[in-house]
């Protein structure tokens, strides 16, 4: 499986996510791919951003920018 960095700052800093289109199907349903983002995103809300270095608005930014 081969995995692609994305730089997703906002959570804390140095924060990442891993994705990778190699995976194409899920419980035998298709997918476009899987994401492994730690605590950065959750199913129907974001991580916290109110640690030391954390940013909201870089929060969002990065998920909608290099994640959506």
């Amino acid at each position: 499986m081969v995995l692609h960095t994305l730089e997703t700052p906002g959570h804390s800093p140095g924060s990442l996510c891993f994705y990778s289109t190699d995976a194409n199907e899920f419980d035998g349903k298709k997918i476009d791919g899987i994401l492994f983002s730690g605590d950065l995103i959750f199913q129907g809300s974001v991580g916290r951003s109110d640690f030391q270095g954390g940013n909201q608005n870089l929060l969002f930014s990065s998920i909608k920018n290099k994640i959506m």
